[in-house]
């Protein structure tokens, strides 16, 4: 899939009612998204290159066969066969948006592939320098990897991962959004302990769906 696009939209997220100063709709946000989530590990965010069409600068994402969005799904009212597994995966997706401050999640860029695992896609309108978490009331579980990578999260490697397709007090916020999210998670840690706080994603189901 190819993406083109680069302007402001100042105002209020009507997703997440999240005052910005400089909503930007830019195509290489999805790039960053998936050089972020490599770094930590995920494996949730379908590759993203920066491509040229003719004049038309934008960026190319690997399209993730045998999907349906999750706007799809509830049309369908199908439900996934592990409750527990679907929610863990919902967890991790929140704590993914508050890092990278996406306020436009919705129910169209969230795929699901046969084995009911989450695809996190088109994130044009994320990487905002507001430096507050989107929605902190969200983040009370984690993955334990994932917690752990962004623990181990290195700066440099971020800025120098990240530099080509985001501005430095983008790259900032970044990492500022990082230590308000893990100060929140281990406050419920030192709250409810380790064990309730952190969890192993649950296997998939041997029971591939049929879209």
């Amino acid at each position: 899939a190819f993406n083109a696009s680069d302007k402001v939209v100042r105002g209020v997220s009507r997703q997440q009612h999240v005052n910005v100063s400089d909503f930007h709709d830019y195509h290489l946000f999805n790039c960053a998204a998936y050089r972020l989530d490599r770094l930590l590990g995920l494996n949730r965010v379908p590759p993203s290159v920066p491509r040229e069409v003719g004049r038309t600068s934008g960026n190319v994402s690997l399209w993730v066969e045998g999907t349906i969005t999750e706007e799809a799904r509830v049309d369908r009212r199908l439900q996934p066969p592990n409750l527990f597994r679907w929610n863990q995966q919902k967890k991790i997706m929140v704590v993914f948006d508050n890092l990278i401050g996406n306020v436009d999640r919705n129910q169209g860029n969230i795929l699901i592939d046969r084995s009911w695992r989450l695809w996190l896609i088109d994130h044009t309108r994320a990487f905002i320098t507001a430096s507050e978490l989107p929605t902190p009331e969200t983040i009370n579980r984690c993955e334990r990897g994932l917690y752990t990578a962004l623990r181990e999260l290195d700066p440099e490697a971020v800025r120098r991962e990240l530099s080509p397709f985001l501005t430095g007090p983008q790259i900032d916020a970044v990492l500022i959004r990082r230590d308000l999210i893990l100060q929140r998670l281990d406050e419920e840690i030192e709250r409810l302990g380790d064990s309730v706080v952190l969890f192993d994603v649950f296997p998939p189901s041997s029971d591939r769906a049929e879209w």
